[in-house]
């Protein structure tokens, strides 16, 4: 048989195709000459035709899979050394061949478009156009979307000679482990230690500035973190924010009051005009929390991304806007890391990067973790705090120029006790998926969710974990937990409205008289606004509204229908989960204020 000559990880899918005859045909020839057993339990060996469009590339890919799957069966009933398995193991490495091949030329083109992670007009850009090439090919959000971008040339190659060379045939599987294994690991980002000097002194309440302090907040998000600062008599002035959309909302916050800048700091052209904004307003404060997902153990720990060297570009204003104090924030794992570009500059850690630099700017500096928890907030946000305070302000307070490294700006003494969730939300009405209580606060609504999440969540207990099958045809499964009311709430994401993080389910423990527990549903966006330190008492500017994905647009009155709302000018329309990713990166308020507090008694009590 010709076909079975030339068959192999050459051959080409168009050649089977044309040979498909003669390859079923001489499949019965096999059958009388080797006097095999006839079965019908075998599908024929068919392959797949080529796709002609292309969003028949997925179809066709699936097709492949499944053919191989049917050769596998064959190999099994035959043995690999018979007639037969042997050429089912042929099939089976062409017609997976031919879709790794498919799968290449579209992780290619993914690749062409550039970056895709990270943050900016430019990377959202490059997501949709990422996002139209996998659509227009067939294919939906799921891991075997993520396994077809990660593949390239050099695995496909490399799995399919594995694959004769173990007398086996090549998968995805067994190229993106080749891929993967190839990578040098790098491991897990752990806390560097610290030793920060914490106050013992219980701050009394309503203490603020007497004159009013400026300040310069640096990757602002949508200003929440900052937003009551105003309670101690600090007033933002100038913000910096790369996203546009985030600082709309920062503007609707702020109103005229600050002066929100939005652009990369990065460029030249953008960072001058923060800090001639910076000095034009006599900023004696700058704030700073540059991107974490570089450093989170909850996402990849890319310290090789550009964006994980933000913090020199945060240090670097420090240097020229030469505030009196500064404060960085970011996640635990921060202060162990060494992206490429300080270790170039011969750090071992951004630790150490932060103590060196400060001290040669005339800084002395306080570093520590500091868990929200412990700071009235009912939420667990374990951050590294850099406080820094100029050596030259320290004396002037003291009134001496004898001052050491221990003349710092103290962390604020720890709560004796933590606040549950159960707690902080208190007085929040009980709703379900799908309701809301406008007539409270109009962010107060739940998401609907699917029925067999719905009826899981209701009999499920505190800390409970299940697995639900929410597409019978597909087996598709969702990993669901309700947390624990009792304490603070895990760590809150930008993805509080996903079960990628079920911890954000709402807490059990209110049951209803049937034995089932209420309130089964993701909290709602208002409910994490209080978790995350705002005031229950806050409201969201008039113009600020949100689209739930489900046809409703969340006005200040109550949801409308997209059909009938009227957009105007000032209108600033953010998805739910859009919102959620805002409110997910976000620092907490009450531990920003605690420290500043912790400031200003020092500077009045002159306690250094």
């Amino acid at each position: 048989m010709d076909y079975l000559q030339n068959t192999g990880t050459e051959s080409s899918l168009e050649k089977m195709v044309q040979n498909r005859n003669a390859f079923l045909n001489g499949e019965k020839s096999f059958e009388s000459k080797n006097n095999e057993p006839q079965t019908t339990a075998l599908a024929p060996l068919v392959a797949p035709a080529l796709p002609t469009t292309p969003s028949d590339t997925m179809s066709f890919i699936t097709r492949c899979e499944a053919a191989s799957k049917i050769a596998a069966n064959y190999i099994r009933l035959y043995g690999k050394t018979s007639v037969k398995g042997l050429h089912a193991l042929k099939f089976a490495r062409c017609v997976i061949g031919a879709a790794l091949d498919t799968c290449v030329e579209i992780a290619d083109a993914v690749r062409a478009i550039g970056n895709t992670v990270g943050s900016g007009p430019e990377i959202e850009e490059n997501r949709l156009k990422k996002d139209t090439i996998m659509t227009i090919n067939g294919f939906r959000k799921n891991k075997l979307w993520r396994n077809i971008c990660e593949l390239d040339a050099d695995c496909v190659a490399a799995a399919k000679q594995k694959a004769i060379e173990n007398d086996d045939f090549p998968t995805i599987n067994s190229a993106l482990t080749i891929k993967r294994n190839s990578k040098p690991k790098e491991p897990r980002l752990g806390k560097h230690e610290c030793q920060g000097v914490f106050s013992d002194v219980v701050l009394p309440k309503g203490i603020k500035f007497d004159e009013p302090w400026n300040a310069t907040s640096l990757f602002s998000n949508i200003g929440l973190g900052t937003y009551m600062l105003k309670d101690l008599n600090i007033k933002v002035k100038v913000s910096n924010e790369l996203l546009e959309k985030r600082v709309q909302i920062q503007k609707a916050l702020y109103g005229n009051n600050c002066d929100v800048i939005t652009g990369d700091i990065t460029k030249p052209d953008v960072y001058q005009k923060i800090l001639a904004a910076h000095k034009a307003n006599n900023c004696r404060i700058v704030l700073f929390s540059a991107p974490c997902q570089n450093f989170s153990k909850a996402g990849k720990q890319n310290v090789h991304h550009v964006n994980a060297s933000l913090v020199m570009h945060g240090m670097q204003f420090v240097e020229d806007g030469a505030p009196d104090v500064y404060m960085c924030e970011n996640v635990p794992e921060f202060l162990g890391a060494c992206p490429d570009k300080i270790k170039d500059e011969n750090y071992d850690t951004i630790y150490d990067y932060i103590r060196q630099t400060s001290d040669r700017l005339g800084y002395i500096t306080n570093i520590d973790y500091l868990d929200a928890d412990n700071y009235g907030t009912g939420e667990k946000r374990e951050r590294s705090i850099v406080l820094g305070i100029k050596k030259e302000l320290v004396q002037k307070i003291l009134g001496t120029t004898e001052i050491t490294a221990d003349n710092v700006w103290k962390f604020p003494k720890p709560d004796e006790f933590k606040m549950s969730e159960e707690v902080c939300l208190w007085g929040i009405p009980s709703i379900e998926a799908g309701e809301h209580r406008i007539d409270f606060n109009r962010l107060h609504y739940a998401l609907d969710l699917e029925p067999e999440i719905v009826d899981a969540l209701k009999n499920m207990s505190a800390g409970q974990t299940s697995k639900v099958v929410i597409n019978p045809k597909t087996k598709d499964r969702v990993e669901i937990k309700r947390a624990h009311g009792d304490r603070p709430a895990p760590t809150i994401t930008g993805e509080s409205s996903h079960f990628r993080a079920p911890s954000h389910c709402f807490p059990a423990g209110r049951i209803r008289k049937d034995g089932t527990q209420s309130d089964a549903r993701y909290r709602t966006p208002y409910e994490i606004l209080v978790l995350m330190g705002m005031p229950k008492d806050f409201e969201l500017p008039g113009n600020i509204k949100i689209r739930d994905g489900k046809g409703n647009i969340w006005c200040k009155d109550g949801p409308v229908s997209e059909s009938e709302f009227e957009q105007t000018n000032d209108d600033i329309v953010v998805t739910d989960d859009e919102f959620r990713t805002m409110l997910g990166e976000h620092f907490c308020p009450t531990v920003l204020n605690r420290c500043f507090a912790q400031l200003i008694y020092q500077i009045q009590h002159k306690d250094f």
